[in-house]
Parts: structure tokens; C-alpha cells; sequence
């Protein structure tokens, strides 16, 4: 099966990409709750991390203190869904039914209707 590869990229893109999740998050308003806005800042890591990809990912909540946080597992990535639907079915049943598939669009191409 094919791994998912982060992308490597300068301290200053990261930065920048980290500056565009708060703004957006900011935007939304003060009142998101902690585990909303975990959620979000990894849709949009991997947006910038897997543009225009399919990817296949298995999310864990844990306790930090008082809070929930999110760890976010990437298991594959692949650039068409039946690609990603045979990355998937080669893992165990139990490991399949926590994977979440969504296709993230290019945060840098064009706006689509």
C-alpha cells in the first residue's frame, strides 16, 4: 500500500499556512468550541498538504487536561477515489471502518462553483 508523504516545506510556508487557519477560524466567529476548531486546522493542514488529492485519514480524540484534541492519522492519499477505495480496502475490516475519505481542492487554484 502506498504511504502518504508529507509534503516538505520552508518553516516560513508553514507559518503562513498556520496564519491562514487562524484567520479562518477567526472569521467564523469567537464561539467555534475547542473540538470544532481542532477539526478544522487539520481539514485545512491537509488541504495545503494534499491539494487536489483524495485522502484517506483516521481521527482520534484524546484528553489533554480539559481539553479534546485531535490526532489525525493520514493513511493514504491517492489523485482518484477508486485509487484511494483500493488503498483502503487493503487494510484490516476494523482499521476500514474508522477511515474517513475527503478530497481536499487546491487552496491556491481557482475558485469552483
Amino acid at each position: 500500500m502506498r504511504k502518504a508523504h508529507a509534503n516538505s516545506s520552508s518553516d516560513s510556508r508553514v507559518t503562513d499556512q498556520e496564519a491562514t487557519v487562524e484567520r479562518a477560524i477567526t472569521w467564523l466567529g469567537g464561539k467555534v468550541p475547542s473540538f470544532t476548531r481542532e477539526a478544522l486546522r487539520e481539514d485545512f493542514r491537509l488541504q495545503f498538504n494534499y491539494p487536489s488529492q483524495f485522502v484517506a485519514f483516521i481521527d482520534r480524540w484524546y484528553k489533554q487536561g480539559r481539553a479534546r484534541r485531535l490526532k489525525r492519522t493520514v493513511i493514504a492519499t491517492a489523485a482518484t477515489l477508486w485509487e484511494i477505495d483500493d488503498l483502503v480496502d487493503a487494510l484490516p475490516i476494523a482499521q476500514q471502518r474508522k477511515v474517513k475519505v475527503r478530497f481536499f481542492e487546491d487552496p491556491h487554484g481557482p475558485i469552483s462553483e
